[in-house]
């Protein structure tokens, strides 16, 4: 019995709500519906993997999940250095709403552009697929899924203001 993950469900749904619309077909209304159920599965079990991460973290140096506080956005603007070796840059995409967006830049790959969102968990934040578990003046711990964790550290040490 071969059976195929979320994410290739997803996949192939997507193909048969493409060609059924191009056949013009009925069919392509529930195959989209299918394609969206299937990505909000996906985004309850990243969800679900997050917080259990957060809960169960056991990173040296970070506070205990009942002492996390909410991080303003302020704190998470300028330049940073992550452990994975890219120099990540925050900045607002929306002068007057808090769209935060982290560019992580590692030459010679292509800068990836990650969204920065408001959570309802750990600090408050969720970067691509991480959650931002633990923090200090000059730096951010964000946790992924599996466990690891990403530290990013303000370049020129010193907090914006």
């Amino acid at each position: 019995i071969f059976t195929l993950g979320t994410r290739a469900q997803t996949v192939w749904a997507l193909v048969a709500a493409m060609l059924a619309q191009r056949n013009g077909h009925a069919d392509s209304k529930a195959a989209q519906q299918k394609a969206d159920s299937s990505s909000e599965l996906d985004n309850l079990i990243r969800k679900a993997q997050l917080e259990a991460g957060v809960k169960r973290r056991e990173v040296p140096g970070l506070p205990t999940p009942a002492a996390t506080t909410t991080v303003n956005p302020e704190a998470l603007f300028g330049n940073w250095t992550d452990s994975y070796g890219n120099t990540v840059c925050v900045y607002s995409m929306d002068a007057f709403n808090a769209q935060l967006v982290a560019t992580l830049s590692r030459p010679p790959r292509h800068d990836i552009n990650l969204p920065i969102h408001s959570v309802s968990m750990g600090c408050g934040w969720h970067c691509g697929d991480a959650a931002l578990v633990g923090n200090t003046d000059n730096q951010l711990m964000w946790m992924f899924p599996d466990g690891n964790v990403s530290t990013w550290t303000r370049k020129g040490g010193a907090p914006r203001s």
